[in-house]
Formats: C-alpha cells, sequence, structure tokens
C-alpha cells in the first residue's frame, strides 16, 4: 500500500513559470463587469459567459509581470454584445480560453538561466522524493511541467546529471486513464527495475487530445505547446482533453471516473502531501473530495504561504490536518522545502512527513543541459 499521496494545486506550477496565476483572471473579471454593467445586455446574455472567465488560471510570474491576453476576451464580448449573437459567444470565449491557456509559454519567462536551474533542481527533488517513497500524485493542474522535467533530465547526460539521468532513464508516468502513459526514454535497455508513478492529472492536460464522442485519444509529446491533431477512433478534428474546475465533472465520463479513481488511492494512503492547493470554492467536486479525507481521519499536510488560513478554513479544530511552518509562524513555500540546504521549513517536512529529502543534490547548476524550451515557442 502507498504511504504518501501528492495532491498539486496551482502554487506547486506557479514556481515553474506554468499558466497557473488567478492574478489575471480577476483583472479580466473587473473589466468584464465594468463593460457588462455600461452595456446594454439582451435578455439571452448567457448566463455563464463570466463563469468561463473568472476562474481560468493564467500566467503572472513571481515579479508580477503579466502575460495579458484580456484584448481578446474584451473585443469578443463587445463583438457579440454588439451582434446580439448570444448564442456563440460562449463557444468563442471559450476556444479564445483554450488559446490563452495553450499557448502560453512555458518557463521561457524566467530569463535567467542561473535561475532556471536552480528551480529544475528544486522540482527533480521533489520528483526522487515521489519516487523514493513510492508515492503517487493527484494534480489539479493542466501543464505538463513533470514531463518536461523528466524529459530534459533524460536528455541530459552531464557529469553532474547522471544520477537523474539514470532515474529519467527508468522513471514512468502512469496517468490512470486506459492505457495512457509518459516515458522519456521509450525502448531503454536498462535492466533496472522500472518506476511506475501514479499521476492522476483530474482536469485532463493541455498535451492531452481527443473528441466529445470518444474522450481521450492521444497523449501528445510534452515539449509541444499545443495538442494538434484528428482524433484517432473518427478522424475528426481533435481538441484540447481539459475540463475547467468550475464544470460538473459528471459530464465527462474518462474524467470523473479519474477522479474516483484517484482520490479511492488517496483514501487508502497514510498521509496526503498537499502543494499549493488554495481549495476555491468554486470547484465543488474537489472540496467535496478533500472533505471526505478529512471525515475518515486522513492526514493532510499542507504546503502553501497561505498554509494556516487554509487550514482554518478546511479543518481549523481537526488535528490530522497540519501545514508546514517556515519558522515564523507562516506556512512555508514550495521551493523552500525542497531547496538545496538546510531551511526551518524543509526540516519541519521532513519531521511532519517523514519524508527524507536528498541533500548536497544538484543536476542542472553550473552545466548547459539540452533545454529545447529556452525560446518563446510559437502556438501552432
Amino acid at each position: 500500500m502507498l504511504k504518501t499521496g501528492f495532491l498539486l494545486g496551482a502554487g506547486f506550477s506557479k514556481y515553474g513559470g506554468m499558466p497557473l496565476s488567478c492574478d489575471f483572471v480577476i483583472q479580466a473579471q473587473n473589466i468584464l463587469d465594468n463593460r457588462l454593467e455600461r452595456s446594454y445586455i439582451p435578455s439571452r446574455e448567457p448566463k455563464n459567459l463570466q463563469s468561463l472567465v473568472r476562474f481560468k488560471d493564467f500566467v503572472s510570474d513571481e515579479k508580477g509581470r503579466e502575460i495579458n491576453h484580456i484584448e481578446e476576451i474584451i473585443k469578443l464580448s463587445d463583438q457579440y454584445r454588439l451582434t446580439k449573437d448570444w448564442d456563440n459567444i460562449d463557444k468563442e470565449v471559450r476556444d479564445a480560453i483554450y488559446e490563452i491557456l495553450i499557448a502560453a509559454p512555458f518557463i521561457m519567462y524566467l530569463k535567467d538561466k542561473n535561475e532556471l536551474y536552480k528551480m529544475f533542481d528544486i522540482y527533480l527533488r521533489f520528483l526522487l522524493i515521489v519516487a523514493d517513497s513510492e508515492a503517487m500524485i493527484a494534480t489539479l493542474n493542466y501543464d505538463p511541467l513533470l514531463e518536461l522535467l523528466l524529459h530534459t533530465a533524460a536528455m541530459s547526460i552531464t557529469p553532474n546529471s547522471q544520477l537523474f539521468h539514470k532515474f529519467a532513464e527508468i522513471v514512468s508516468f502512469n496517468y490512470g486513464i486506459g492505457d495512457f502513459s509518459y516515458r522519456p526514454l521509450w525502448g531503454s535497455s536498462s535492466n533496472i527495475d522500472r518506476v511506475d508513478i501514479l499521476y492522476f492529472k483530474l482536469h485532463g492536460a493541455t498535451n492531452w487530445e481527443g473528441c466529445d464522442q470518444h474522450g481521450l485519444t492521444e497523449v501528445c509529446d510534452p515539449l509541444k505547446t499545443r495538442a494538434i491533431g484528428r482524433c484517432r477512433e473518427c478522424n475528426m478534428p481533435a481538441k484540447p482533453f481539459i475540463i475547467y474546475p468550475v464544470e460538473e465533472k459528471k459530464l465527462n465520463s474518462q474524467l470523473s471516473a479519474l477522479w474516483d479513481t484517484a482520490f479511492g488511492a488517496l483514501m487508502q494512503v497514510e498521509q496526503i502531501v498537499i502543494i499549493g492547493c488554495r481549495f476555491n470554492e468554486t470547484d465543488k467536486d474537489i472540496f467535496k473530495n478533500v472533505n471526505e479525507l478529512i471525515s475518515n481521519n486522513k492526514r493532510l499536510v499542507i504546503v502553501d504561504p497561505q498554509g494556516r488560513q487554509i487550514k482554518e478554513r478546511i479543518a481549523k479544530l481537526n488535528e490530522n490536518v497540519v501545514y508546514i511552518d517556515n519558522g515564523n509562524g507562516e506556512g512555508a513555500v514550495f521551493e523552500d522545502i525542497f531547496c538545496d540546504g538546510k531551511t526551518v521549513a524543509n526540516e519541519n517536512f521532513q519531521e511532519i512527513t517523514n519524508l527524507r529529502l536528498r541533500k548536497d543534490v544538484q543536476y542542472f547548476r553550473n552545466e548547459q543541459p539540452s533545454m529545447p524550451f529556452f525560446e518563446e515557442p510559437v502556438a501552432t
């Protein structure tokens, strides 16, 4: 039986520059609200227009620079307000959001390569903990961050990265949907036992594609910035296999089954480490499932700068729910726990979870691994 499960939210991927921040969405909502208040609203206005925009995940990096695509959404809303073609605005806004989400670049906005290597070290150290402890992962994020890290480690064979290169050669992600999985080095001749990590992507992924009739049919190369192609079953144009947090999961039978499988597995582990998940109340499914975990006395360990507030909100008096302290009474950030060196945060993490961090392991510092995504990609 697995002892540890990881539940990942937006804060986990934000450190890597992934398009998973609500800062942009809050601005979008404010602008849309102001424009809608000043405009004539026909009775056929789609009531879910605002919900389509409000809770999507977009880019805002740590330095506060926002990659702002609000103009596209505003132009669409203005265009359809003028034509009063409210039957199509839902589809057009949704398509625009797909474009923004999927074309958003990975990591390239962290231009300082030393910062990039430091970030890679932190995420790779996280993956080693997952493998060492035979843990499982469930994520609410759409991004292929961990696949890209694994790919980079597999392609990098300089002396400093030999350890993780060998690890990447034998590891695979089992997505829990049919036979879909990911391995960076297919056909490896290594005789070492395989490391098969359960990795449930509860909202789908930007490099997954399928169609309405046949569901998920393809897991694409994670280095692509957009999943494109045709359904293998019917040859109709494929689309990204994503479901938004505000949507009813039951509308997608494959993802609905995946949620049942993932939280069934989390119900069996001894502890669940929650990283970067704020539990937005609009995603009723995550609230429902986490409350069930708490009701069954599962041990939850929260890693988030707002860890104390999150604990108070979801389980104020439950001693089985704890957060990692940064030494100042506040929640610890992900990178402080998995950084190279001793911090109050990583010492507290190891003591509370009994998971041991590998020390003095640097894979990408002071070297030039093969990373094909330093340049900004062009969405296809």
